[in-house]
């Protein structure tokens, strides 16, 4: 790509970085039900319950880590999903 742009052939636009996808705030909704249905969950609970629903993570894998759960648990926070506290 970056001959084809060198010779003029194609957009420098092309090698910019792509951003990188945000999870749907699907997700941040399901993830949040979930926390707030069963508030003492450990974070592998949640991520055995998401693999049952068989929601992907964020970068489109199958199998939910704890830091990924609490990742998106701590999103869903930020997006006003879930108190502080829960």
């Amino acid at each position: 790509m970056r001959r084809l742009v060198g010779e003029g052939l194609a957009e420098a636009s092309l090698l910019a970085p792509v951003a990188p996808k945000a999870a749907p705030d699907r997700l941040l909704a399901v993830v949040a039900g979930i926390v707030l249905s069963e508030p003492k969950a450990t974070l592998r609970a949640i991520g055995m319950r998401l693999e049952a629903l068989h929601e992907h993570t964020p970068r489109g894998g199958n199998g939910w880590k704890p830091g990924s759960v609490a990742h998106v648990i701590a999103r869903a926070r930020k997006a006003g999903l879930l108190p502080p506290t829960v």
